[in-house]
């Protein structure tokens, strides 16, 4: 099956002076496997938003919706090379994303997340990680999950008593997958973005 998921190839193009160049080829999800993953994608959404959710998830939990749409592609292509005959070449693997690849993939990440869960639970809160996670309900909260670097020490919050310590902050946040710092295109000024939470 690994053999023959590495003989596939990509799309071959070809640009105005007939030269060639490939990209990835497209599945397209069925509207099965769009109703599985919506439905999924929701449910997801109000256990990150129920009450009592514990918030050191949040950063693992805001990246689930891709990993699974990930871990569904990886499945179509699995059966799809395992189900067609060695004889028949493999040269135009398409077909939709059915909705079987979709709800094993969601099964998957179910089970993954209850891994996370209880590696967590066996984890002391440090006093940095509930700082991170203080700054980060505050950027949630207070700035509509988007804060200038430089707001963060002008606030006096944190410990930040200059733009150093407000990027390390943001760092570690960002480190912890629960957000992104950045330099803002339009005004040219370091930014922490929160990791969409669905």
């Amino acid at each position: 099956v690994v053999r023959r998921l590495f003989s596939l190839q990509p799309k071959e193009y070809f640009a105005e002076d007939d030269s060639p160049f490939w990209r990835p080829r497209a599945i397209e999800m069925s509207e099965a496997a769009w109703d599985v993953w919506d439905k999924w994608a929701n449910a997801l959404a109000d256990e990150q938003q129920a009450q009592g959710f514990d918030r050191r998830l949040r950063g693992a939990w805001g990246k689930l919706n891709s990993f699974t749409a990930r871990l569904a592609l990886v499945l179509h292509y699995l059966w799809l090379v395992s189900e067609t005959p060695v004889e028949v070449p493999l040269t135009e693997p398409c077909g939709e994303l059915a909705p079987e690849s979709m709800e094993r993939a969601t099964q998957l990440i179910e089970y993954f997340k209850s891994h996370f869960r209880g590696v967590l639970s066996r984890m002391p809160l440090g006093s940095e990680d509930r700082k991170v996670l203080d700054f980060c309900d505050w950027v949630r909260n207070d700035c509509q999950g988007r804060v200038r670097v430089r707001e963060i020490y002008r606030t006096k919050k944190f410990s930040c008593r200059g733009k150093s310590d407000a990027m390390k902050l943001c760092q570690l946040a960002s480190d912890r997958g629960y957000g992104i710092l950045a330099i803002d295109p339009k005004n040219k000024m370091e930014t922490f973005t929160l990791v969409t939470e669905a």
